[in-house]
């Protein structure tokens, strides 16, 4: 048998926020673990002893998340250097947490997840959006649990399922 037929290939992440920090240490775990990587940041030659170290594997490249064309030319490069993107983790970014919040409520609305916000997003109205606590508020801010109403894919139901038995949630008919 051909052990090459055996191996997984390597996964291909693009990092934003690559210079410091948690974005940073991201990048260097997943290159050490043989996979490849796009990692970015505002000011590229931050990592250059990054790249250095890992020549084959990893790439640079500019990107301020703000920029719709550094985005755009940074999956460029991605898929221009590796032939794919596998893995995109959005690191980077002061400030953009409402815009983040927003995201997520509408990839929920859109039917495509589950998430765990804080409670201050219910009042982000979504058509089709429920948000349940999942704690008593002993928090300065609770937890809500948010997906699409009469999303009833196994994956959704299987999370639900669990919340309902590991927190305090009083369910309605709402709820799945």
């Amino acid at each position: 048998m051909n052990s090459d037929k055996n191996r997984i290939a390597p996964k291909v992440w693009l990092i934003t926020g690559c210079s410091t920090g948690f974005g940073r240490a991201l990048a260097e775990a997943v290159l050490k673990k043989g996979d490849h990587l796009l990692a970015t940041a505002r000011e590229p030659e931050q990592l250059r002893a990054l790249i250095e170290h890992y020549p084959e594997t990893a790439k640079a490249a500019r990107l301020d998340v703000t920029s719709s064309q550094d985005i755009q030319a940074a999956v460029d490069t991605a898929i221009a250097t590796f032939g794919r993107i596998d893995v995109l983790v959005n690191n980077a970014g002061h400030g953009l947490i409402a815009v983040q919040m927003q995201t997520i409520i509408g990839l929920v609305a859109a039917g495509l997840g589950i998430a765990i916000v804080p409670a201050s997003l219910q009042n982000f109205h979504r058509s089709g959006v429920i948000y349940r606590p999942l704690q008593e508020q002993i928090l300065k801010t609770g937890l809500y649990l948010t997906w699409r109403q009469h999303d009833s894919s196994p994956v959704i139901r299987a999370f639900l399922s669990l919340a309902r038995k590991t927190t305090q949630w009083e369910s309605n008919r709402d709820d799945m």
